[in-house]
């Protein structure tokens, strides 16, 4: 876990390198190079950052790593909105959104709270980072519902963008999560005020016994058959980057993220247009090596 922030330092100097050079350095097909193109011919990136906020935290990020690892890609954005592209510094604004069984803050006040960064922004916009340090006690993992959500708010940002005018902005989804799609029973008094039903999961019934599953089960379907909301996210210009935490985390739930992210993660297939152009997967576990060292070849500055 320690070398959570040294990755994502490592992934937003490859995401969101602007230069000729930069770019040469940067695997053909990878998703930084499809940011990359796309900033040097829009010059403005949204970023969505969706924050695992689940119990099971309190066990597998203890020293809140993923804390760290948000600042520093905080900062990487920061770097970037400070770098001329052309003879023009882009515009970059961030929205810090935490999930379990729902989105926090909500997606109709969350619409509201999208931040510039810039270095002038950065002090307050790390601060408001270590808010995560003690969001690590909600039930659920509900990732379609989280991703369901972000891909709405994305959605309206470069609507609102483009009202009047303008060209598409770029659009990233930075996602760090723990590792394991889980939905508990809404059985008992912990249970109070969470919805019984799921939009994604027709006809389950999360107030009874195996509920839970059966909504994971629809959920998974819902991210991954052909035309799905990983594919519709593709289909938006989405460029994903996605950041598995735990060390403990186990093959299954690695590789559906994998899946998720890039299209395909050891037995694991999901959507029918996904691929490492579109998304890229970083874990904490025995790949993160290998990746620090791909990462490590990239140029760390920003031109």
């Amino acid at each position: 876990m320690k070398t959570i922030a040294t990755l994502i330092i490592l992934l937003c100097a490859a995401a969101f390198a602007t230069g000729a050079a930069a770019q040469a350095d940067q695997p053909a097909g990878s998703a930084p190079q499809t940011l990359t193109r796309c900033l040097q011919t829009s010059n403005q990136l949204i970023v969505d950052v969706l924050m695992d906020t689940s119990g099971s935290l309190q066990v597998t990020d203890p020293l809140n790593e993923r804390v760290a690892g948000l600042r520093a890609a905080l900062t990487g954005l920061a770097r970037l909105a400070d770098t001329p592209i052309g003879s023009r510094r882009p515009t970059v604004e961030v929205l810090l959104t935490g999930f379990a069984s729902a989105l926090t803050p909500t997606p109709v006040v969350a619409v509201d709270r999208w931040e510039q960064v810039t270095g002038a922004t950065l002090s307050a916009l790390l601060g408001a980072a270590g808010q995560y340090a003690s969001q690590n006690v909600g039930r659920d993992t509900d990732f379609a519902t989280a991703l369901l959500d972000a891909r709405q708010l994305l959605a309206q940002r470069a609507a609102a963008l483009t009202r009047h005018g303008g060209g598409e902005p770029c659009k990233a989804l930075i996602w760090f999560t723990d590792g394991q799609y889980s939905i508990e029973d809404r059985i008992g008094s912990g249970a109070a005020g969470l919805p019984i039903a799921l939009p994604y999961a027709p006809g389950v019934e999360l107030n009874q016994p195996g509920g839970g599953n059966r909504a994971v089960a629809a959920g998974t379907r819902f991210l991954c058959r052909p035309d799905g909301l990983m594919d519709g996210l593709q289909s938006d210009g989405v460029v994903k980057f996605t950041i598995g935490l735990s060390v403990q985390m186990t093959a299954q739930a690695s590789d559906f993220l994998a899946a998720a992210t890039t299209g395909h993660g050891g037995p694991m297939s999901c959507g029918s247009t996904l691929s490492p152009a579109t998304g890229e997967y970083l874990n904490a576990g025995d790949r993160m090596a290998v990746t620090i060292g791909d990462l490590g070849e990239l140029r760390t500055e920003l031109r």
